[in-house]
């Protein structure tokens, strides 16, 4: 998801480009929405890479890349918010100002599609940090410790103990 949110958000902003000769997003003045996009991309690819080979290494990287993610996209949406708000009415002192109403509407639409997914990056990139900062601190020896403590305290109504390893997602 994380490939195809980047690669949605650098598609979206490269139709977004054309408009800057009546258009100039907030967005793009530190060129956002394409380095946001690749950073979205690269996340999503240590992802999948660690997920496919189970290395620490990997792991680690797919954590540092995501919380980076997870950086950009809380920026992006300041950006993208402030863009949305203060480009709401057009007014000839905006840097948002344009003379053709269809063109700014078309342009704060592309805008809005990028919230949304900046937005969805940065729930699945701070989701992701969480599940490989799991991983990492993972420890056998803690679940066997647990399932002992929950064996011998359990009461019968509910079982408490954890799975000895951690689930894995097998298509």
């Amino acid at each position: 998801i994380q490939i195809l949110t980047g690669l949605m958000h650098i598609g979206f902003s490269a139709v977004c480009a054309i408009f800057i000769g009546y258009y100039i997003p907030i967005s793009f003045i530190g060129g956002y929405p394409f380095w946001g996009g690749f950073s979205f991309i690269i996340s999503g690819s240590l992802s999948v890479a660690a997920e496919k080979h189970h290395k620490s290494c990997l792991v680690k990287g797919s954590l540092g890349m995501n919380i980076t993610s997870a950086i950009f996209s809380a920026i992006g949406i300041i950006l993208l918010l402030t863009e949305l708000h203060e480009c709401s009415v057009p007014n000839p002192y905006n840097i948002c100002f344009s003379n053709t109403s269809h063109i700014h509407g078309g342009a704060k639409g592309i805008t809005a599609m990028l919230f949304l997914l900046t937005v969805l990056e940065f729930c699945i990139a701070v989701s992701t940090s969480h599940f490989a900062s799991e991983a990492l601190c993972y420890t056998p020896s803690d679940v066997s410790l647990k399932q002992d403590l929950s064996l011998s305290m359990h009461s019968g109504l509910c079982d408490t103990s954890l799975p000895s390893h951690p689930p894995t997602n097998q298509q």
